[in-house]
């Protein structure tokens, strides 16, 4: 549930990464980063908690899960992970992923995002991540002079509950968390 976060868990990190990697088209560090946080926003509606125990950060093209794009970044070109960086931001994966560790309904999850999303350009992708939770993390960043700042799960589940017409409980509920 919200308030209990997770310790960041590598291997299924590694595991949505591939799964991404071998379901969409052009599996970039970008549109890895924003299908990942559609599967976890999706996910922390549905279920009250992300499937990738990673945290968001804003940074300037939207929402990026800090651990997991470390992981890309850092492996460039070859990770010890079962991907390789192909022209710099490409990853292209080498083994399956690991199905053991996502459940159902975080694959499910996650195959919902590849059918809205998984073929959409990377502008697009970046464009619709520029959500009212990265606004306003973004905007705080550029009041303190930083290139990013963290984005809660607060404060997403602010924005799911304000862009969804909710019954009065389930707002009575969320303001008790």
């Amino acid at each position: 549930m919200v308030g209990q976060k997770q310790a960041f868990d590598t291997k299924k990190a590694v595991a949505i990464v591939l799964y991404l990697a071998i379901r969409t088209p052009r599996p970039s560090f970008m549109s890895i980063a924003k299908l990942m946080y559609f599967a976890d926003k999706t996910h922390l509606e549905r279920c009250g908690r992300m499937i990738s125990t990673d945290c968001y950060v804003a940074m300037q093209h939207g929402p990026v899960p800090s651990h997991t794009y470390n992981l890309m970044r850092d492996t460039q070109p070859y990770s010890p992970y079962g991907f390789r960086v192909v022209d710099s931001y490409l990853i292209e994966a080498i083994v399956p992923p690991d199905l053991r560790l996502l459940a159902g309904q975080e694959v499910e999850c996650l195959n919902e995002i590849i059918a809205r999303f998984g073929d959409a350009p990377t502008w697009y992708l970046r464009q619709l991540s520029h959500d009212s939770a990265w606004q306003h993390a973004w905007q705080q960043a550029q009041e303190r002079g930083k290139g990013s700042h963290p984005i809660s799960e607060e404060a997403i589940l602010d924005m799911i509950f304000a862009e969804q017409d909710w019954p009065d409980f389930i707002h009575e509920f969320r303001e008790s968390l």
